[in-house]
């Protein structure tokens, strides 16, 4: 059967306005550490029509039914399930290249956690606590869980913002083994889980269409098997890079006085050198195993060249020759058969994470992370380069 997408509006408060027929959808992208991209969607509108079902703030619906909906348990009427959610940012009117004059785009649920701060009531200086995860008494700081504090902060998010469809679910956010006493300082929902996940190598988060989030590690297992000359139709692209290799870090908390700190992979350097970055600054480490944390965290992952992998899924909707697209999301992981020997010896394994995926409506772009640990994202980067400006009056020795 052929793969069909519906296209439902629905207003600020939820109630379904319009049905579109007639639009284009070419494709979004997925991304780990986040949620949903941007999702342009062409309508068959005229360059005057009023349209109040594509006002900025309205809510859309792109669900998808084929085969493989049809098959299994649907989270929509029809057969289908839900592929996008996301509110309308921009409309945009003018000639276009589909069947009409009007375009809108999209941005996913998790989008809500970069816009908002972080708070309880009117105190935007939170503490780590063990038994709650947050507290706002400095008083009672104290270690807690990383998982524990995820689940506070995403907890803070729903109790200030009534109506969210931010959630999450018993077991998506799991105490991860992982402790530190940590400082949040008028800091964004979305930072808060990008800190908490720097504490440990391999944790990530994500947040699904309908603003489910998870927070914790990738599967140990394969939760994907893909197979070169059926689902995999195309050579996987392959890059090798040790621009981002780190094997030296310098880390501060930002005191007078405070904790100071060298960590460092001999094996790496005996290999590629020292390669280092100015002091990482981080005032809302509050004790040592925090920073401990973060420096293991830091080395595992820019100790050994970045590897990236993609390869191009073909959908299946009901073919043996490809592969529900639609369940390939970030955080899962992905098992590749089928390569050259010489190849998959020195690239894969049998676990990898996958970190992006783009979506379009034939076949899949699959990025994965082909080292031994997560990914250093281009947000944790500009972190550094900030922090090396406020590096003025670091300790003159480390320990």
């Amino acid at each position: 059967m052929s793969k069909r997408i519906v296209a439902k509006a629905y207003s600020p408060s939820g109630s379904l306005m319009r049905v579109w027929d007639g639009f284009r959808v070419d494709g979004f992208t997925l991304s780990l550490d986040g949620g949903l991209g941007e999702c342009v969607v062409d309508l068959a509108a005229a360059y005057g029509d009023a349209g109040e079902d594509f006002a900025e703030g309205n809510r859309v619906d792109l669900v998808v039914c084929d085969a493989e909906t049809l098959a299994a348990a649907s989270t929509e009427p029809g057969g289908a399930s839900l592929l996008y959610r996301g509110r309308i940012t921009r409309v945009v009117r003018g000639p276009r290249t589909g069947n009409g004059e009007v375009s809108v785009s999209l941005i996913g649920e998790q989008s809500r956690l970069a816009m908002d701060v972080l708070a309880n009531g009117s105190q935007t200086t939170l503490y780590s606590n063990a038994a709650a995860g947050l507290t706002v008494t400095s008083g009672s700081s104290s270690a807690a869980d990383v998982g524990l504090m995820a689940r506070a902060v995403v907890d803070r998010h729903i109790a200030e913002n009534a109506g969210t469809p931010i959630h999450y679910l018993d077991g998506d956010i799991p105490d991860v083994g992982v402790t530190a006493e940590y400082l949040f300082e008028a800091m964004m929902v979305r930072d808060a889980l990008d800190e908490l996940k720097g504490m440990a190598a391999g944790l990530h988060w994500y947040a699904d269409a309908t603003g489910r989030v998870r927070f914790g590690f990738a599967p140990t297992v394969p939760t994907h098997t893909l197979t070169f000359g059926r689902q995999i139709v195309n050579r996987p692209r392959i890059e090798r890079s040790i621009e981002q290799v780190r094997n030296v870090w310098y880390i501060w908390d930002g005191q007078a006085g405070g904790l100071y700190k060298r960590y460092k992979d001999d094996a790496s350097i005996a290999k590629y050198g020292r390669r280092s970055d100015p002091p990482y600054v981080d005032s809302s480490i509050k004790d040592e195993a925090a920073m401990d944390a973060i420096g293991a965290r830091k080395l595992a992952e820019t100790k050994d060249p970045k590897v990236s992998l993609t390869v191009e899924v073909l959908d299946s909707n009901g073919d043996a020759n490809g592969y529900d697209i639609e369940t390939l999301v970030p955080g899962g992981t992905v098992r590749l058969v089928n390569f050259d020997q010489d190849v998959a010896d020195w690239t894969f394994n049998d676990s990898m994470v996958i970190t992006e995926v783009r979506w379009t409506p034939g076949k899949a772009y699959l990025t994965v992370d082909a080292s031994p640990v997560g990914i250093v994202p281009a947000h944790r980067e500009l972190a550094y380069d900030v922090a090396a400006m406020d590096s003025r009056g670091v300790p003159a020795t480390f320990t």
